[in-house]
């Protein structure tokens, strides 16, 4: 089956692709949920646990601190930044 797409869709989708050069791609299991990031953390010598709507983050060194998944998921795109792996939010990628 044949789509037909609007000229002017088009020509916007291609101007996005050619200034930012496609999506991003992330690896098959790569997940920005809690289990995921817990995974991606645990890999790294963090541990990562929930308390209500709180997180509690360690690494094991000095107390465990307190934070919002804001603050873990930034936490979270640092490391990934500087793995060179594409980060969750965008505004922190290299691109």
């Amino acid at each position: 089956m044949t789509t037909h797409v609007d000229p002017q869709t088009f020509d916007l989708v291609e101007s996005w692709l050619s200034a930012h050069g496609g999506p991003r791609r992330f690896p098959a299991g790569t997940s920005s949920d809690y289990f995921g990031v817990q995974r991606f953390l645990e890999e790294r010598g963090y541990t990562l646990t929930q308390v209500a709507s709180k997180f509690t983050l360690s690494s094991g060194k000095g107390r465990p601190r307190t934070l919002s998944w804001r603050d873990v998921i930034e936490l979270v795109d640092t490391l990934r930044s500087a793995e060179g792996l594409p980060t969750f939010r965008l505004c922190h990628s290299s691109l």
